[in-house]
């Protein structure tokens, strides 16, 4: 996630410099951003 949110790459970029399938990150930074969401919303609300 980090990849592609902070250093800017694509997800095809960043899925190759991590040497894994582009739907593989796809499923991870899907997964990140449910668990990210959940947690803000303990910490919000």
């Amino acid at each position: 996630m980090a990849l592609c949110l902070v250093a800017g790459l694509s997800q095809a970029d960043a899925a190759r410099a991590l040497g894994i399938p582009e739907a593989t990150l796809r499923s991870r930074i899907f997964r990140a951003r449910a668990q990210l969401r959940d947690t803000l919303a303990e910490e919000i609300g």
